[in-house]
């Protein structure tokens, strides 16, 4: 990340966490449209919100949207581990005789990939994407590693 973006994204985790949905959906938004061509992909990383919510907030910003709507406590989908309680244990499962890492160290990857996980787990039954698998390894403190090409790319860029 560039070093002009360091203190966006320090303001960002600063603020977040003290901000209801719709206060953070206008904030964000409200940033990506001071970086014009680059905010919403850029805002969308630094924040973890997505492209959609962004661009939904700066229509609401343009619009001048009085509309309140922010989410009853405890509205909107449920966690999928609250719906599946044994996917934890599945994952787990999956990911034991994959996982590399001193388990003292916090470095601790798996060498299966997200879509061969998902498919292992949509064969058992559960209803979940790469993306969910990606996010619930995350919450498990596992590095993501790409692939070589993605990491050429990265380089390059750089």
């Amino acid at each position: 990340m560039q070093k002009k973006f360091e203190s966006l994204k320090k303001k960002i985790k600063l603020l977040l966490p003290t901000l209801n949905e719709k206060q953070r959906r206008m904030f964000i938004a409200n940033e990506a449209k001071a970086l014009v061509y680059v905010g919403g992909s850029l805002l969308s990383k630094l924040s973890g919100m997505s492209r959609q919510t962004i661009y939904h907030g700066i229509r609401n910003l343009d619009s001048h949207s009085t509309k309140n709507d922010i989410r009853k406590s405890g509205g909107g989908r449920k966690w999928l581990t609250e719906i599946e309680p044994n996917l934890m244990k599945a994952l787990d499962d999956i990911i034991d005789s994959s996982t590399h890492g001193d388990p003292q160290a916090t470095l601790t990857w798996t060498s299966k990939s997200l879509r061969k996980i998902e498919e292992i787990l949509l064969s058992q039954g559960f209803q979940i994407s790469h993306q969910t698998v990606k996010n619930l390894l995350k919450e498990q403190d596992y590095t993501l590693q790409s692939n070589f090409k993605s990491s050429k790319k990265k380089e390059r860029s750089s």
